[in-house]
């Protein structure tokens, strides 16, 4: 073989190699597009579990490998997000399952109603201990607070609905953005921004946002931190300056709230987050640690139903004894049939028997044995699964079974809501939690009617804080027994407790109470009336008839007329 042909075939050989090569690789990349294609459509897919960061952790907690210094630095908790795409990934799979089964909405519907109920109260008042020459400015600046509480209520729809909605998207979300817009005339409207619209701004972008808000290194600023949209010292991330957030898709289109009051013309964002550490910049859902379970639970719940249902239409099963051949089985159906159909097959045409039986119908067929369906005797262990898996569900609230599975049966729906059990405490940590948000919200509005000028007749130049207080009353979570809070009111009463301290208990002001049995008129039973209308003939004037009676009666009567004595 000459030199030329030897390369020609050479040359044949290596452009061959490439092609097979090429087309390895087409493959390869064609099977991975396919295995990525699957796995999205698994992931999002209501029929599929839902793959979380879960996933990919390793299940013994030894296996997983070790803490790093920087796993919580810039507002990170590695162990659950690294990054936006991140945190993306899990609140969007949460929101799937707390939107699509009804656990999980019948979960977020009792949370919101404990916790949340009907609103809770905001009252402005003077703040204890100060001094005497400020009291009076202290009780106008409260009046003026409640003013602006009250108008800020009333133009948000705030108590009892917006309230809910805040609670609801915290315990979905694990966060929750409530965005103050200060009106021209002191008011406040409050708008709710999306936790995908805070995110991180572009390197370039950074730099000329701490120069346009005076936080640049050259003007002698510490290094800051934008990491997930959240602006702080890079020393100090528990210390929130500002949020960025973008109006929409394009990066281009960004805004910049501060966290606390500026002017009159610069919005605010207050920033309400859950179940991470200070230093996390942002919250997860509290459907995080259970997605799994609700998903398993609302399959096996799917798949029984759906069993039960293709079970339900076998009535029974026919199992003819041994020895009875296939032609005697045939002869016997189609002796007993009622009617028949032809049903087309791929070996041809098949002619199907049809027996109907009347109600009351009694049968007597030799050589059979009958057997129950498949779902009767199976379905018990399946709800025994599910019923365990509700509990560990409801076990991340501290829920008692019948909240979250809709089943009493299994605890005492009296005693389960008293003022110590595990889910009242619950209920009680989270209002204290939130009414705390609620308060600096309702400060941040108040600032804003003072720089509008609503407090100018208030002549202190004492900070509202340090006259005025802003109390946040949240709804009882506890429902009590009144017959049982009476008779434990007056075994105290009889060991000496005092009066006050009984009727603080009940929840009533006694003081309160003596002040208005005093100025209320008392009824006089028929034998109290007869005594004293036996003795009003004595008497020849009204200041005698009173006399008589405050001596026979004490102040029983001291809410009587002079008319209804002369009645009398």
């Amino acid at each position: 073989m000459s030199q030329s042909q030897l390369d020609t075939v050479l040359e044949s050989q290596a452009v061959a190699e490439a092609k097979l090569a090429t087309a390895i690789a087409e493959n390869e990349l064609h099977a991975v597009k396919g295995t990525m294609t699957h796995l999205l459509e698994d992931e999002w897919s209501r029929s599929a579990p839902v793959l979380t960061h879960q996933d990919s952790t390793p299940r013994t907690v030894f296996a997983s490998a070790t803490t790093r210094v920087d796993d919580r630095m810039n507002g990170r908790d590695r162990v659950i997000f690294e990054n936006e795409v991140d945190l993306n990934k899990i609140r969007q799979a949460v929101r799937i399952v707390a939107n699509s089964s009804v656990n999980a909405i019948g979960a977020r519907m009792n949370l919101t109603n404990y916790v949340i109920g009907t609103g809770f109260q905001y009252e402005a008042v003077a703040r204890d201990g100060v001094p005497e020459n400020l009291r009076e400015d202290a009780e106008r600046a409260a009046g003026i607070c409640q003013m602006a509480i009250d108008a800020f209520d009333e133009l948000n729809v705030w108590q009892g609905d917006l309230e809910r909605e805040v609670y609801d998207r915290t315990k979905v979300d694990g966060e929750q953005l409530t965005t103050l817009f200060p009106q021209a005339d002191g008011t406040v409207v409050a708008r709710q921004a999306e936790p995908e619209q805070l995110c991180e701004p572009p390197a370039e972008a950074q730099r000329h946002l701490e120069d346009w808000l005076g936080r640049g290194v050259d003007r002698g600023a510490p290094p800051q931190s934008w990491s997930f949209g959240v602006h702080k010292d890079t020393d100090d991330v528990q210390t929130v300056h500002g949020y960025h957030l973008l109006r929409d898709a394009n990066a281009a289109n960004w805004e910049y709230y501060p966290s606390s009051v500026q002017d009159l013309r610069t919005p605010m964002l207050h920033h309400i987050k859950q179940n991470v550490n200070r230093n996390t910049s942002r919250g997860i859902s509290d459907f995080y640690s259970v997605i799994d379970e609700i998903v398993r639970t609302d399959k096996t719940r799917r798949n029984i139903g759906e069993s039960a249902s293709v079970a339900a239409a076998i009535a029974w099963i026919e199992q003819h004894a041994q020895g009875q051949t296939a032609s005697t089985v045939s002869k016997m159906t189609t002796a007993n049939r009622t009617s028949h159909y032809n049903e087309r097959t791929q070996y041809g045409d098949r002619q199907r028997s049809v027996q109907q039986y009347n109600p009351a119908t009694v049968l007597r067929m030799g050589g059979k044995e009958f057997k129950d369906g498949p779902m009767v005797n199976g379905a018990n262990n399946f709800i025994l699964v599910m019923q365990a898996a509700l509990r560990m569900i409801g076990a991340r609230w501290n829920m008692p079974e019948f909240m979250i599975s809709g089943d009493a049966s299994n605890g005492n729906y009296a005693s389960i809501k008293e003022a110590g059990t595990p889910f009242v405490k619950f209920a009680q940590q989270e209002q204290q939690f939130f009414a705390r948000n609620f308060r600096e919200i309702m400060w941040s509005v108040v600032e804003y009617a003072r720089l509008a000028g609503w407090f100018s007749s208030v002549s202190s130049a004492v900070p509202l804080r340090r006259l005025v207080t802003i109390n946040v009353t949240p709804p009882e979570v506890e429902q009590r027994d009144p017959l049982s809070q009476v008779q434990i009111a007056q075994a105290k009463l009889a060991m000496g407790y005092s009066k006050h301290t009984v009727f603080g208990g009940l929840g009533d002001d006694f003081e309160a109470e003596q002040a208005l049995k005093t100025d209320e008129p008392v009824s006089i039973g028929p034998g109290q009336a007869g005594s004293l209308a036996g003795a009003m003939e004595s008497c020849d004037s009204v200041e005698e008839a009173v006399e008589l009676t405050n001596r026979l009666f004490g102040d029983s009567v001291e809410g009587m007329t002079q008319g209804t004595l002369w009645q009398l």
